[in-house]
């Protein structure tokens, strides 16, 4: 560790949900370092990523949801911070009085995507912002000034690192395989899945700890994907462990820490297989950009990372000062509900938010009755709160809409569920105006995530048309869901379609309309409607089983060939194990067929 040089010692920190992002920095003793209440309470997709840890071995102390800085502040005494270092956002909770802090607050913006329209009302309470290139694009391009890009990833060389370990993998990716928060990444996967029939490929969601490093390690190419177009883990930690980063062309910041050709390859997605390809059959340039990776990236641990931190603050924070500015009563109440809901979520702990809705004076703001109906918190007096917020504002269009979607919640009759339904979608309704729209949350808050975040994206765009259609299309699924319950498949499929034909909508409906064709014996749509579901989520068994059960019965040999070899490359890379000797079977029969089918 270096000389701080210019910059206040006195730094509080946190809430960190791993020593590593500080590494020997965690031990500064000018430091005050708190850790996130999730900790206590590890969400289950945690498991692998964050190394378990004993929380008393480390000089840092317990950060609680809803904490007042003041507090906080008080716990410390008589050491008292020259600078506040706020790590986290969409994820953590601020605490109640940051925006009067005492000294400089400075916010590290990391995972951002989910919350970026509330972080929008939150900017001019920070001395400055930290995030990613695209964060730092997004809040420059409208006016905001006060921020810079600093990476808030890096890897622990301890756990990274490239072993003695045979390449058995020529093209690798461990991560996620949801189509809702990834659905370009998976059309990726899905096109590489084919090189599985020439190739040792492997595509993995569950592997973690050691069995993680050792995979990467055992690697030739790891494909990467970052949804905002950062330099996430899976590019520090495939390099750190020997393998070649197969990143996207448009990324926004990998050229920062590794050069196209020398220490990493960049693909066009256009070209994603060719290029593919043309590198596994130079095995000689991947061992030799393999070795340049693993050494350029020793220069990007965490603990460098943070020291380049607190080299660099000094001249950022004399450029950037905030104003004192107050956040009003009513907007910090409602960001720490909207804070506070993933936390408990994630952290299974619905009590972070039911604690509040309790100290609420009835009837509950339509705020509250929305997050309260989402967790299952006293959900009739929620419902009758919106009942009235709906009725005093009866051209409010989100209101009209979330009322529809509460009478689900609690179970009212089809009828009256559809009579609310068609109110808001045959009216001549409005959004609230664009100043007031992070008063709201649009339900389901949960088991809806690929909506909520199209939704978040056309927030932070200020795409007032597109928000409108996303609630027209809400409607539309909440109307299909409501049939499909009370079996009235007819209805369900013309709420489907409709949906389906809107614009710029999430495309998550072609499974729900498939399931509804093979149910009224309309086969050939039905078959349609699961090859485009097996296409942007190649990883549901059960789109494949009925995609591959029709095209036996409804094709010729040759498509049917042609959609089995697909499942068994996929079945291949993601290693469906139980599933392949029937595929093959089938395939080779399939082949016979072919050869004798008239005409071949």
């Amino acid at each position: 560790m270096q000389n701080l040089g210019r910059i206040s010692k006195r730094i509080l920190v946190g809430p960190l949900v791993n020593p590593e992002q500080m590494g020997a920095w965690l031990s500064q003793p000018d430091f005050r370092v708190l850790y996130d209440p999730k900790l206590l309470n590890r969400p289950a997709a945690w498991e692998g990523l964050i190394p378990e840890l004993q929380l008393e071995n480390y000089p840092w102390l317990a950060y609680r949801y809803g904490q007042c800085l003041s507090e906080i502040l008080t716990q410390l005494e008589p050491w008292q911070p020259e600078l506040i270092l706020w790590w986290g956002f969409a994820t953590s909770v601020l605490p109640q009085g940051l925006d009067a802090a005492p000294c400089p607050v400075v916010l590290i913006a990391s995972d951002w995507q989910s919350a970026g329209a509330l972080l929008w009302e939150w900017r001019e309470h920070f001395d400055l912002i930290l995030g990613d290139q695209a964060l730092v694009n997004w809040l420059q391009s409208r006016g905001f000034t006060r921020c810079a890009w600093w990476p808030s990833y890096g890897f622990s060389p301890a756990r990274f690192y490239p072993g003695a370990e045979t390449k058995c993998w020529d093209l690798t990716y461990v991560g996620s395989l949801n189509p809702d928060s990834h659905p370009e990444r998976l059309l990726y996967l899905k096109t590489l899945s084919v090189l599985s029939r020439q190739y040792r490929v492997c595509f993995r969601n569950q592997i973690v700890g050691e069995d993680y490093r050792r995979l990467l390690s055992q690697s030739r190419l790891v494909f990467n994907h970052a949804l905002r177009g950062e330099m996430n883990l899976r590019a520090y930690e495939a390099s750190a462990c020997g393998a070649v980063v197969l990143q996207e062309a448009g990324n926004l910041e990998i050229r920062r820490f590794l050069t196209p050709g020398e220490s990493c390859l960049l693909y066009e997605p256009s070209q994603l297989l060719a290029q593919v390809k043309g590198w596994l059959q130079q095995p000689e340039l991947l061992d030799s950009i393999s070795k340049r990776a693993a050494q350029a990236i020793l220069n990007h641990t965490y603990e460098q990372q943070f020291e380049r931190l607190l080299n660099l603050l000094p001249n950022y924070l004399k450029q950037h000062r905030r104003a004192p500015l107050r956040l009003a009563s009513n907007l910090q109440g409602q960001l720490e509900l909207l804070q506070a809901f993933q936390p408990a979520v994630v952290a299974q702990q619905p009590e972070l938010i039911r604690e509040k809705l309790k100290l609420q004076a009835q009837p509950l703001p339509p705020i509250l009755a929305c997050l309260g109906l989402s967790l299952g918190t006293d959900r009739d007096a929620a419902y009758s709160a919106l009942e009235m917020a709906a009725l005093q504002n009866p051209q409010d269009l989100i209101l009209q809409h979330n009322l529809a979607w509460a009478a689900r919640f609690v179970q009212k009759p089809k009828a009256s569920i559809f009579e609310l339904i068609h109110h808001a979608l045959q009216t001549k309704l409005q959004l609230p105006a664009a100043d007031r729209l992070d008063e709201f949350v649009v339900l389901p808050c949960l088991g809806s995530h690929r909506f909520q975040l199209v939704w978040e994206q056309a927030h932070q765009a200020e795409d007032r048309n597109r928000l409108e259609q996303l609630v027209y299309w809400n409607l539309l699924r909440l109307k299909a869901e409501v049939a499909l319950e009370n079996e009235d498949w007819v209805t369900s499929l013309q709420a489907l379609e409709q949906a389906q034909e809107r614009p710029q909508m999430p495309e998550t409906l072609c499974f729900p309309m498939a399931m509804i064709y093979l149910r009224l014996q309309e086969h050939a749509r039905a078959l349609q409607a699961f090859a485009r579901s097996v296409s942007l989520n190649p990883s549901s068994r059960i789109a494949w089983k009925y995609l591959i059960q029709l095209s036996l019965k409804l094709e010729p040999v040759n498509a049917r060939r042609e959609k089995l070899a697909e499942l068994i490359d996929w079945a291949e890379a993601v290693a469906w194990r139980d599933g392949l000797p029937q595929w093959h079977a089938l395939y080779e029969q399939l082949k016979i067929e072919t050869v004798t089918e008239p005409g071949n």
